[in-house]
This record gives C-alpha cells, sequence and structure tokens, in this order.
C-alpha cells in the first residue's frame, strides 16, 4: 500500500478528531471524527473562528456549545521537501472519555484542575472559597500571607471567614454576603482583615457566587482580596501633605489662588475672602471667571497680558490692579504670578498668584500726598507772607534765599491777592533777603511791573548794596517808584497819606 495511502486510511479510521493546520492556523484537512460532531466542512477555515476568535492552548475549549479537549502536536516535515510546519490537533468529546473508560476520564479532569489549580495559586490577589455558613473550602497562597494562618489552619472546621474579620466590618461583611445571595455577583468594597498578629489591614475585596453542585450542604461564594495598605498609607500620606500645605496657604495674610488661562479658580485660601468678600465655593464655581468677574475692565488687558507672558516665558513682573468686592466697592492689590507643574485638561500649565491687600497702603499714599501738598502751600505762605499792615496796605517781606521757583510762586499768591482784594498799596521789603543775583532782582523788578499794572502803588524798602548794584547792572530805573532804607519809614510814610 503506497505510503499516502496508508497514511489517509490512519488518519479518517482514528476514533478521535483529528485536523490539520497550518502555520497561519488554517484547516488543511480533518478527518471522520472531526466531520461527525463538527457537522460541516471546515477545511479552509481558520480553526481560530471555530473558537470565536479566541486563542488556543491545550486543555478545555468550546466550539458550537460542545466542551471539548484539545491537545496539538508538531508533525514533523520531510527533510528537505521544503513545506511550512504544521499542526496536528486532536479534538476529543464527553463522548470519546467515556469510550476511553474511567482512567482516561480522569486523566483529563485532573489535567484540567491542575491547570485551573496553577491559575488559582498564581493570582496575586488572595482568592478563598467559602461558604453561607463561614467555612472556607480552597485558598491561595496570597491568603496565608495576607492572613498570617497556615493553609490548613483556615481550612480546619472550627475556622470561620469571619475570624480574618475585623469586628466592627462584620455587619458589613454580612450585608455583602445577603447581597450576594440575592444577586449572584457584589461589586468592589473595603474590608479590614485582622492578622493572625492582631495587625489589621484594609482590602479591596469582591465577591461571585458559584454554581451550585448537588454534593454542596451551603452556597459556597469565591472572594478576590486585594492588600491596599500601601494604597491606603500613600493616600494617608497624601492627605497629611494636602492638609500640611493647606495649613501654610490658610495661615499666610496673602491671598492664594490657581486658575488656568481660561479663568477657571480650582483652589483659593480663606483670605481672598477677606480680600474681595466672595466665599471659596463662589470664586471656585464653574461659573465663575477669575479675570472678567473681579477685574475692572480697564485693568483686563493688562491680566491678559501677564498671563500671556507667564504661560510663554514662565515669569512675569508684580504689578498693581484693582479688584472689584463683592459689595460693589473696589480694592488695590499687588500680585504676582508663577506658572506650576501641574497641567489642565488642554495640557497648560495652571497659574499660582500672591495678592495682598493694598487698599490701606493706596488710602495712606492719597492722605500723604494731600498732606504734602498742604504741608507746602503752608511752607508757601509762611515763607514768603503777605501781612495786611495798615487797611489797604499790604507788606511783603521777602526773607531768606529766593531761587526762581520760590519768586514764581510768590509772584501767584501776591497777584491773586491784589486781584481779590485790591490794595492801595504794596510795600515789598528786600532788607531780609539772605542772597540775590541778577536773575532773582530781574524777577522782582517784573513782579512790581505786574502789580503796579493791577493799579495798586507800590513801594520797596531795604535795598542793599548789593540787589544795587544789581539793579544799576540790569540797567533797571526805579525813579517812579518809591524807595526806602527801612520798612518803617516805608509804613510812616503811607501811613502819612492815609492820615493827612
Amino acid at each position: 500500500m503506497p505510503e499516502s495511502s496508508r497514511y489517509e486510511t490512519i488518519f479518517n479510521a482514528n476514533p478521535l478528531g483529528m485536523l490539520i493546520l497550518n502555520d497561519e492556523g488554517v484547516i488543511l484537512e480533518e478527518n471522520q471524527r472531526a466531520k461527525d460532531f463538527l457537522k460541516l466542512d471546515v477545511t479552509g477555515t481558520r480553526f481560530q473562528e471555530l473558537l470565536g476568535g479566541k486563542e488556543y492552548l491545550d486543555g478545555l475549549i468550546e466550539i458550537d456549545g460542545n466542551r471539548l479537549f484539545l491537545k496539538t502536536s508538531d508533525l514533523p516535515c520531510a527533510q528537505g521537501d521544503g513545506e511550512a510546519p504544521r499542526k496536528l490537533i486532536t479534538l476529543i468529546t464527553q463522548e470519546d472519555v467515556r469510550s476511553f473508560g474511567a482512567q482516561q476520564a480522569q486523566a483529563v479532569l485532573e489535567y484540567e484542575r491542575a491547570y485551573w489549580q496553577d491559575l488559582f495559586e498564581a493570582a496575586q490577589n488572595g482568592m478563598a472559597v467559602f461558604d453561607s455558613q463561614g467555612k472556607v473550602w480552597e485558598i491561595n497562597e496570597a491568603i496565608t500571607d495576607m492572613s498570617g494562618y497556615s493553609k490548613d489552619e483556615i481550612l480546619s472546621p472550627h475556622f470561620s471567614w469571619a475570624n480574618i474579620i475585623a469586628p466592627e466590618d462584620l455587619p458589613l461583611a454580612m450585608e455583602r454576603l445577603k447581597d450576594l445571595l440575592q444577586t449572584g455577583r457584589v461589586q468592589k468594597f473595603e474590608l479590614t482583615f485582622v492578622h493572625k498578629t492582631g495587625r489589621k489591614a484594609p482590602t479591596l475585596i469582591s465577591y461571585n457566587r458559584l454554581s451550585r453542585r448537588p454534593s454542596w450542604e451551603c452556597d459556597r461564594m469565591v472572594a478576590s482580596i486585594q492588600d491596599i495598605t500601601e494604597i491606603k498609607q500613600a493616600q494617608e500620606r497624601l492627605e497629611d501633605e494636602r492638609l500640611y500645605f493647606n495649613e501654610i496657604l490658610e495661615s499666610t495674610l496673602a491671598a492664594v489662588a490657581l486658575f488656568d488661562s481660561e479663568g477657571r479658580v480650582f483652589y483659593v485660601n480663606s483670605a481672598c475672602e477677606d480680600i474681595v468678600g466672595f466665599t471659596p465655593e463662589e470664586i471656585m464655581a464653574p461659573n465663575f471667571n477669575w479675570v472678567v468677574d473681579l477685574t475692572p475692565e480697564e485693568f483686563r488687558q493688562e491680566d491678559l497680558d501677564h498671563i500671556k507672558e507667564l504661560l510663554s516665558t514662565g515669569t512675569t513682573q508684580p504689578y498693581e490692579k484693582q479688584f472689584f468686592h463683592k459689595n460693589g466697592s473696589r480694592v488695590w492689590v499687588y500680585i504676582a504670578y508663577r506658572t506650576l507643574t501641574r497641567k489642565n485638561e488642554r495640557g497648560e500649565p495652571l497659574m499660582a498668584c500672591s495678592i495682598i491687600d493694598i487698599t490701606p497702603l493706596k488710602e495712606a499714599q492719597t492722605k500723604l500726598k494731600e498732606l504734602v501738598e498742604a504741608q507746602q502751600r503752608t511752607i508757601k505762605e509762611l515763607s514768603t507772607p503777605l501781612i495786611p499792615v495798615w487797611p489797604g496796605i499790604l507788606a511783603v517781606p521777602m526773607v531768606g534765599s529766593f531761587d526762581s521757583q520760590r519768586v514764581h510762586d510768590l509772584n501767584e499768591r501776591l497777584l491773586q491777592e491784589v486781584s481779590n482784594q485790591k490794595p492801595r498799596a504794596v510795600l515789598i521789603d528786600l532788607s531780609g533777603l539772605s542772597h540775590v543775583d541778577t536773575q532773582i532782582v530781574s524777577e522782582i523788578v517784573i513782579l512790581i511791573a505786574a502789580v503796579r499794572l493791577l493799579g495798586t502803588k507800590t513801594l520797596i524798602s531795604g535795598i542793599n548794596p548789593q540787589v544795587a548794584q544789581s539793579l544799576v547792572r540790569l540797567g533797571m530805573n526805579l525813579e517812579n517808584i518809591p524807595t526806602y532804607a527801612t520798612l518803617a519809614q516805608a509804613l510812616r510814610s503811607l501811613v502819612r497819606e492815609t492820615t493827612a
């Protein structure tokens, strides 16, 4: 008999279903047994498609609702024939198992159990099977590590699942167990486990109900447990850090705010409420905008320019601006920005700003300015007093050193006073001048001429040699202006004219 015919006879006469696949998983051949239980010609089909796209490994599979046991083998190629390697897949049905006898069936079952036991033991989470009475039937090694009890201790008849649950969490555990028995599945929840040493560990646990078997006296459940001690510790450290920095931010006198380029506020401390009157909750509301709702229109462009510069370069100079207060008033603030490593959903860095209320400073500056201006006016008045020495006679004693500004101030005050009071005569006394120069003398002469133009008689007293020399150098002619050596002489002359 030719080799190929012998191969085909053996292949088709095999009591087990057999498929030959190429290296891409396409079925090249199927024997008669495979055709019988697959009930269709699958030649040319990818074997993976029969499994609904699932990967296949040795073990139990399901095709069209039929549970089969699968075994793969590599088929050798003839040396030098140039063909790609092929695989032989052997499919064993439940009927085949029965036909092989109890020994072969037990081997298959043991193989299946070993497979799932390996998965059960390899799970990183703790896995435990227990019944509604609390008896534990199966655990993996992770449970012994988590609880500190040995496998024998946990599986012993007197041990209860409740032994490793914190007493304060037992009501919750019972409530979840009740939910499980009613619904068949319970979502993850937190439960505190108690180690054999008494140490407590937070865990994340989920329950699933197992299919009931006739040999079971009670319903059985499987629990998947994850020790979240490190996660909780990390969360506590994070919360401690958050509270620590929050205490720092709340203790500072400056207001601190965290916002993005669209004006959405993510954090403000309580000092901000002291400045603008809005509560942190109001400022962090979704419809609140840091730029629009707090900033008067004349300052908004400056704000936007600083924010743009900050996003571009990471720095910007502090500046002064105004904020709206909740009561409708305005407050002056000094504001400084910086960018943070934290970003919003668009990948833009968030911005932090520190705000100091400088309204009292601004008010003090305004008051100081007003005070300085009042003092300056007083000084001007005291430095060049205008003295009404007799009805209709105004004396102007020039004392000390005069410069152009001081003469200018005197000019303004004297002309205003002459215009208001219309005195009969103005007596300018130069005897108190400590220093004069040609420029000052020239301005005094101009002042005298301006007074005379207003129709008021002008007299000069106290011309010293230095002033006289300056008048000569300037070519000033004072023939029409009465001059006297002393203020007393000038006053006597005016009094006589008045009483004559």
